[in-house]
């Protein structure tokens, strides 16, 4: 019988997609803005396994923004900090925790192990060198970067998109993030990631571009 906590669930998700969840094991790169917000979703919508990588620790201005970000919290690891996140919202979750940044020195990780990586990680080299690893494993991966009121979101799989999608970045950014912007990037995430969890129909050949300021999204094609 379906946990009580699930219960709100149903509609959305059918009975058996919901215990589908439940097996699923989901790693999450980065646990800063996007990722913080991720690993929150994560936790309360029944993935049952999640390991999570980051290196940082949390700095007072973290906190305009980042969900697992406390004033209490401030100078304490990120990934441990969101590994006890995890298990007080559902103490049932195997959480692995990897304090350490996402770098080549991953090359050997058993990524294999996972059925879908989500990107949180505000880097295009290592965003471009997650890809990489990604598809040399066979796991889809779920792209996610925000910058001031607009953001993107993208499904990879099998195929190179970021670097289609990053070779005409010029570099400028607006370099800011406020909390909205990361909510619903990470909110379009989650449910690119829970679809192609559940084996529903994703786009994987563009990706999704929201423009919070003007109210406006539209999913982009790339050119091979």
């Amino acid at each position: 019988m379906l946990n009580n906590r699930y219960i709100r669930n149903i509609g959305t998700f059918t009975q058996d997609e919901q215990m589908a969840l439940f097996d699923k094991k989901v790693l999450v790169v980065g646990c800063g803005g996007l990722g913080g917000f991720i690993i929150e979703s994560l936790s309360r919508i029944g993935i049952k396994s999640i390991s999570i990588i980051d290196g940082g620790i949390f700095a007072d201005n973290n906190l305009n923004r980042q969900i697992l970000s406390l004033e209490k919290n401030v100078g304490n690891s990120k990934v441990l900090e969101a590994q006890k996140r995890i298990r007080d919202i559902d103490s049932s979750i195997s959480v692995y925790a990897y304090n350490s940044y996402f770098d080549d020195s991953y090359e050997n990780f058993s990524f294999d192990e996972f059925d879908i990586v989500i990107e949180c990680i505000d880097d295009i080299k290592l965003r471009l060198l997650l890809e990489k690893y990604c598809i040399l494993n066979d796991v889809p991966l779920v792209h996610g970067a925000i910058d001031g009121e607009q953001g993107q979101v993208a499904c990879i799989d099998k195929k190179p998109l970021l670097e289609m999608l990053y070779r005409d970045f010029n570099g400028k950014r607006v370099n800011s993030t406020p909390f909205y912007t990361v909510a619903v990037i990470g909110a379009m995430q989650i449910s690119l990631a829970i679809k192609k969890l559940l084996n529903k129909e994703v786009k994987t050949r563009g990706f999704y571009y929201c423009d919070l300021k003007n109210f406006n999204m539209q999913y982009m094609p790339i050119d091979e």
